[in-house]
C-alpha cells in the first residue's frame, strides 16, 4: 500500500514539475537542463496552485478531475505560448550570451569537482528525504499553519475550506496549503509525501545558485565548493524537512532576482518576465512575501539604472507580472483575511506605540546584538558567514568590477533583505512579551534569503572572471 501511495506522489510531483519545465521553456527556450530541473517543482507548484486558487474563488468545485483539467489546461496554454512566441532567440541577446545557455556541459572531464558535489548533494537529500517523512508533520505550527489547510481544502472542494481548518483563517497565501491539497487528493498523504515539497523546495535552491554560478562562468572548483557550502547550511538543512513556508518564499524571491539581473543587465525581457512571475509566486506563499519580493524589485530597478540605461519595456517586463499576482491576493486577503490578520494587528499596536512615544529601543538594541552574537553561529548558518564572511573582505575591491558583473547587485539585495527582516522583527517587538526567545526562533528563517544572497557573492567574487557579460560583450561559443 505504501509502495503504491508513494507511486502515486512521485506521479503528482512529476506532474507539476513536467508543467513548469513547460512553463519556464516557454519564456526560455534555451534554459538549459539544470535551469529546467530547479525551476520545474517551484514554476510548476506556484502556476496550479494559482489558477486552482482562482477558480474555486470563481465558484468551481477542487477535486482531483478538475485539478487534472487545470493542470492539463495550463500545459496546453504553455505549449501554445511557445509555438506562438517561437524557440529562435531572446530580443536583444545574442545566442553567445544569452541566459540560460552555460559555457560546457556537466558531463565535460573539466566538471569533475562538481559532479562529486552533486553525488554528495544527492546522498544527503535522500537522508532527508528519509528524515522528512519520517518525521511527518510533527511540528504544531507547521501543521496547523499549512498541512491541515490543504486537507481541509481537499475535504470541503473550496479554497474556504481553510476558513475552518487550521488557524489564522485566510490570513495566509495559500500556495503550500494547496499544494499539499494535490497529495490530499491522490494519495490521501498517507505516506505523508506533503513532506517533501519543502525538501523539493531546497533542492530548487540549491541547483538554481548552481545554475546560475555555471551561466556565469564561476570556476568549477568554486562551483562545487560553493554547491557544498550552500547545501550544508544547518538552517537550509533543517527547513527542508519542516514546513515552514519560509525557505519556499525564499527561493521564489532568489531565483526572481537572478532572473531580473539577467534581464535588466543584458536587455532581455524573457528572464524578466519569468522574474516577475517569481516575484508574484513569493508573494503568494507568505504574508511577507511581497514585502521581500518589492524591495527586491527596487533593489535590481535602482542597480540597473546604475549600472545601464533602465527601459520603461524592462521595468513592465519584470514588475506588471509581480504586481498582478499580488494585486489578486491582496484583493482576497482585504475581503476574507484582513480582519483576523495578526499582520495588521501588529501594525496597528506598533502605530499606537510610536504614537504614544513608546519606541522600543531595548528591542532594537537586542536585533543588533543578536545578529552580532549568532550570525557567526556554526550550529545555524555552517560556515557561510565565518569563511564567507573572510572571502567577502578579501574580494570587496572586486564588487564594482565589470568583470564580476552583478556581485554589487547581490550584496544590496543581501542589506536590502536583511534590512527589512530587521524591521518584520522590529515590527513584532510591539507585541511578543519575551522579544529575544522570539529572535532566535524566528530570525534565523527569516533570514534565508540574505543568506542565498550572501553565498552567491562570496562565490561570485572569490573566482577570476575573465569574460565580462554586460550588454555589447561577446563570450566564445562552446558545445555543450
Amino acid at each position: 500500500m505504501l509502495a503504491a501511495d508513494l507511486a502515486v506522489d512521485l506521479g503528482v510531483v512529476l506532474a507539476v514539475c513536467g508543467l513548469g519545465a513547460l512553463a519556464v521553456r516557454a519564456v526560455l527556450p534555451r534554459a538549459s537542463g539544470l535551469e529546467l530541473l530547479a525551476l520545474g517543482f517551484p514554476v510548476g507548484g506556484g502556476l496550479l496552485t494559482l489558477a486552482g486558487f482562482l477558480a474555486s474563488w470563481a465558484g468551481v468545485q477542487l477535486n482531483l478531475a478538475t485539478v487534472a483539467v487545470i493542470w492539463l489546461l495550463l500545459c496546453l496554454a504553455a505549449l501554445s505560448m511557445k509555438r506562438l512566441t517561437g524557440g529562435a532567440g531572446e530580443v536583444g541577446v545574442s545566442d553567445e550570451n544569452r541566459p540560460g545557455s552555460p559555457r560546457r556541459g556537466l558531463w565535460s572531464p573539466q566538471e569533475l569537482p562538481v559532479r562529486l558535489a552533486l553525488v554528495a548533494f544527492l546522498l544527503l537529500v535522500a537522508a532527508l528525504a528519509a528524515t522528512a517523512i519520517g518525521r511527518s508533520h510533527s511540528n504544531y505550527d507547521a501543521a496547523a499553519m499549512w498541512i491541515i489547510k490543504g486537507y481541509g481544502i481537499a475535504k470541503e472542494g473550496s479554497i474556504f475550506g481553510a476558513l475552518q481548518w487550521g488557524a489564522h483563517g485566510l490570513a495566509y497565501p495559500l500556495n503550500i496549503q494547496l499544494m499539499v491539497m494535490l497529495f490530499r487528493l491522490t494519495s490521501a498523504d498517507r505516506v505523508p509525501s506533503s513532506q517533501l515539497i519543502f525538501l523539493l523546495f531546497y533542492c530548487s535552491t540549491v541547483l538554481m545558485v548552481l545554475a546560475y554560478w555555471q551561466r556565469r562562468q564561476v570556476a568549477t572548483l568554486h562551483r562545487a565548493l560553493g554547491l557544498l557550502l550552500i547545501a550544508s547550511v544547518p538552517i537550509m538543512v533543517l527547513h527542508s524537512t519542516v514546513a515552514f513556508p519560509n525557505l519556499p518564499m525564499a527561493f521564489y524571491v532568489v531565483s526572481a532576482s537572478v532572473y531580473g539581473m539577467e534581464g535588466l543587465f543584458l536587455r532581455s525581457p524573457r528572464p524578466l518576465l519569468l522574474g516577475g512571475i517569481l516575484l508574484g509566486m513569493a508573494s503568494w506563499t507568505t504574508i511577507e512575501g511581497f514585502q521581500y519580493a518589492a524591495i527586491t524589485l527596487i533593489v535590481l530597478m535602482l542597480s540597473a539604472a546604475w549600472d545601464v540605461r533602465l527601459q520603461l519595456r524592462d521595468c513592465l517586463c519584470l514588475s506588471v507580472p509581480f504586481l498582478l499576482i499580488t494585486g489578486v491576493w491582496l484583493v482576497f486577503y482585504q475581503r476574507y483575511g484582513a480582519s483576523g490578520s495578526q499582520a495588521i494587528g501588529t501594525l496597528n499596536t506598533m502605530l499606537t506605540g510610536l504614537r504614544a512615544g513608546d519606541y522600543n529601543l531595548v528591542e532594537l538594541r537586542l536585533i543588533f546584538g543578536y545578529l552580532r552574537r549568532y550570525l557567526f553561529d556554526t550550529g545555524t548558518w555552517g560556515l557561510l558567514f565565518s569563511v564567507g564572511g573572510v572571502v567577502l573582505v578579501m574580494g570587496a575591491v572586486r564588487l564594482r568590477d565589470e568583470l564580476v558583473p552583478e556581485a554589487f547587485t547581490t550584496v544590496l539585495l543581501f542589506l536590502g533583505t536583511g534590512a527589512l527582516t530587521c524591521a518584520l522583527f522590529y515590527l513584532r517587538s510591539f507585541v511578543t512579551s519575551d522579544f529575544w526567545a522570539w529572535l532566535l526562533r524566528g530570525f534565523p528563517r527569516g533570514f534565508l534569503p540574505s543568506a542565498i544572497f550572501f553565498a552567491m557573492t562570496v562565490i561570485r567574487i572569490a573566482p577570476t572572471v575573465a569574460v565580462p557579460l554586460h550588454p555589447g560583450t561577446r563570450q566564445p561559443r562552446e558545445v555543450t
